[in-house]
């Protein structure tokens, strides 16, 4: 988009703001988003065989010899010392999610990103992200458009004309401001345009305007 600015624009934006033109590579929107439950639930085989075996191995040595000496109590906590002793095999359970992220970034490339989460919560579509990270950034660095933008930023000056020129202001008068712009890089102009009832097509900006296009 910063390419697609004519020279007085540009140096009307300096004027005024720290232009920082962004890596279109770095920032996009989410376009798709596809989950799919890895979870695992925790076993319980270890404590099971854990407490038979404590319950027989008692009863073995309760019965063993001229006088049996059985007790319910002991065989009950024979039972549970086995299954507890048992419980170190076993396994908790997992909660595990995979989402995998379809984003398009400012510069029109498509991209897969995979991320595995404790939580079922994804990031929803059409939001703003940064790449890979996928944190959420401001919404209007991915939905700003060259249009929007000189209505935005470049507003026509009093007592100019319609064509398009813009009042550049006197940098000595007006105190420089610090608010921060990001936009895309000249990569990311590929934009998608329709052009009368012939359909949708990926052209750049300028492309797009010339042809009297609506850039979508």
């Amino acid at each position: 988009m910063w390419s697609a600015l004519s020279e007085a624009e540009k140096t009307s934006l300096q004027a005024k703001y720290v232009v920082d033109v962004a890596d279109g590579s770095r920032y996009g929107v989410i376009i798709d988003a596809q989950s799919l439950d890895e979870s695992t639930p925790g076993t319980t085989g270890g404590a099971a065989l854990g407490q038979a075996y404590g319950s027989a191995l008692y009863v073995d040595n309760a019965f063993k010899g001229s006088r049996p000496s059985y007790s319910a109590t002991d065989h009950v906590g024979a039972a549970l010392l086995g299954a507890l002793i048992g419980s170190a095999m076993d396994a908790p359970p997992v909660r595990q999610f995979r989402f995998r992220y379809t984003v398009r970034d400012l510069s029109g490339s498509v991209r897969q990103i995979d991320r595995v989460e404790g939580q079922p919560f994804r990031q929803p579509t059409g939001i703003c992200i940064a790449i890979p990270s996928l944190a959420l950034e401001a919404q209007s660095i991915c939905d700003v458009d060259i249009v929007s933008f000189r209505a935005r930023y470049l507003p026509p000056a009093n007592g100019k004309s319609s064509n398009g020129a813009v009042a550049i202001p006197d940098a000595k008068s007006e105190k420089r401001k610090t608010n921060k712009i990001a936009l895309p890089s000249p990569q990311s102009s590929i934009v998608r345009c329709k052009v009368g009832p012939s359909g949708i097509v990926l052209v750049s900006i300028e492309e797009c305007i010339n042809a009297e296009g609506k850039v979508l």
